[in-house]
Parts: C-alpha cells; structure tokens; sequence
C-alpha cells in the first residue's frame, strides 16, 4: 500500500529531486564554509548530518537543519551512537525481554529536549501544521496523508523513515 510512497512513484518524485537537490546545494556551501577557515571536517558526521536533513526535506520538505547549523541538533547523532550497543543486544538476546518494562521509562518522547526524543517534537509539530493545511506539498508525507494515515500511525510511520 505505501510501496508506491517510498519508491517515489506516487506524487513525489519532481518534489523528491529538488529536495535532493537543494540538500546537495546545502551540503557544498557546508564544505565550503569549512574550506574558507580552513577547518577540518569529520566527513563520517557531515554524512549523517546530510542523509537526515535529506530524509526530512524528502518526508515532509522541510530540512532538520542539521548542515546549516552545524552542530548535532538535540545531540541526535550522539544518542543514537551511544544507544546502538543497547539496541544490539537487547534485539539479539531474547533474554533480556524481561528488562523492558525498566526500559521503557527511558524510551524517547517528543517532549523529550535531546536526541530521538527532540526529533520526535520535530516531526510531531510539522505533522500538526500539515494537518491543518489543505492541498498536497508533492512529498511523502502528502503520499501517506493521501493513502488515509493519521494520528499515532502517521507519526509511527514517519519515525520509521527517518
């Protein structure tokens, strides 16, 4: 049902290049900016800084801003390296099902002011401004709006594509 969404074949896919587009552009004057002061750049965090702004300027057209601002907004990336380990194991050791319940008081929400949490907040106030606009914007989140989603099932799914 929502293959078509993601694979760009809905109405996304002229508005899914410019967003591209635009974040290449915004990607150039990052390095730029760097070269001009000569600066070193950690290319591995630069790369995750343009893939997220990439997916939420393809999601919702409007970039995490990430690249402009130049610092891991909320200390997003920082959390979610520090959580992999935890991740892992928990999903791989069937064991440790049972400290879920202690786990789940440290599950991100979006009131949440760093990490997941803090991008959670994002995505939850452009799901509220976009719900109370009219037309499609040609993104994703018009593609999964326009199939019937809603309420906690759009926001889950677009947590999942970020």
């Amino acid at each position: 049902m929502f293959a078509p969404t993601y694979a760009g074949r809905d109405n996304t896919l002229p508005s899914a290049e410019e967003a591209i587009d635009s974040q290449i552009a915004s990607l150039v004057s990052y390095l730029d900016r760097k070269a001009s002061t000569k600066q070193l750049v950690d290319f591995s965090i630069v790369a995750q800084y343009f893939a997220l702004d990439t997916i939420a300027a393809i999601l919702w057209s409007e970039p995490f801003g990430f690249l402009n601002s130049d610092e891991d907004i909320g200390g997003y990336v920082q959390t979610m390296t520090d959580f992999l380990p935890v991740r892992s194991a928990l999903s791989s050791l069937p064991i440790l099902a049972w400290f879920r319940p202690v786990l789940s008081r440290m599950i991100p929400t979006a009131e949440d002011k760093v990490g997941l949490g803090r991008l959670m907040g994002f995505a939850k106030g452009v799901l509220e401004r976009r719900s109370r606009e009219k037309g499609a914007k040609g993104d994703m989140l018009s593609g999964l709006m326009e199939k019937g989603l809603e309420g906690d099932e759009l926001f889950s799914e677009v947590i999942m594509a970020v």
